[in-house]
């Protein structure tokens, strides 16, 4: 079999524009995380399939990107999109859920009642300096005994986590998914190693 005929699914990809993600609208800010993304201002179904046209893409995956609104509609948008094309992109969505809301049942819930909703993405990434670096809003969440509860609620639904953390943050996530050996754990952007200085290295 010839590597093009292999059947690939991409497993990571955002749609956004400044209009539905306005977060967007500070990249032009050189300290802020979003600052990376100055360059790709608009980025939809479109775009996603020209560019995986010359693979054998047969599945996509979104994941979440902090969408404007409540973040079941984050889901509810990526749904519509999957429903609009008759290759079914994005098949699988991965959602934004804050696991510390005393409602994250009740999210989750409304999360899954859209079918191609597979799991929950809640950015823990944070830096204790560099702000460019920081996408939550401390460093918390890992220790937090609510937050630890909320998570092992996706277990119960068979949901998958997408785990976006620097590399200082590892061990305090190891500590979490070990004692919840029946959750699905996809480590996002490699580990994020945004920085290359020895000790980071040694971290990740």
């Amino acid at each position: 079999m010839a590597s093009q005929d292999i059947p690939i699914t991409e497993s990571h990809h955002h749609l956004w524009t400044p209009d539905t993600h306005s977060w967007l609208k500070s990249a032009d800010d050189p300290d802020s995380p979003t600052a990376p993304f100055k360059a790709i201002q608009k980025y939809l179904l479109p775009h996603l399939l020209a560019d995986i046209d010359p693979y054998n893409i047969t599945k996509s995956v979104y994941i979440e990107c902090l969408k404007d609104g409540d973040p079941v509609d984050e889901t509810k948008w990526a749904q519509a999109i999957a429903d609009s094309n008759p290759k079914g992109f994005p098949h699988g969505i991965v959602s934004n859920c804050d696991l510390t809301s005393a409602e994250v049942l009740k999210k989750l819930t409304n999360h899954m009642t859209y079918p191609n909703f597979r799991g929950i993405r809640q950015v823990l990434q944070f830096h204790p300096v560099k702000k460019r670096l920081c996408f939550a809003a401390h460093d918390e969440f890992l220790t937090d005994i609510t937050w630890q509860q909320g998570f092992s609620l996706l277990a119960t639904h068979n949901l998958t986590f997408d785990l976006i953390a620097l590399p200082h943050q590892f061990r305090r996530a190891y500590d979490v998914i070990k004692v919840n050996p029946n959750i699905s754990v996809v480590i996002n952007h490699c580990g994020s190693m945004f920085e290359r200085d020895e000790a980071t290295m040694k971290l990740w």
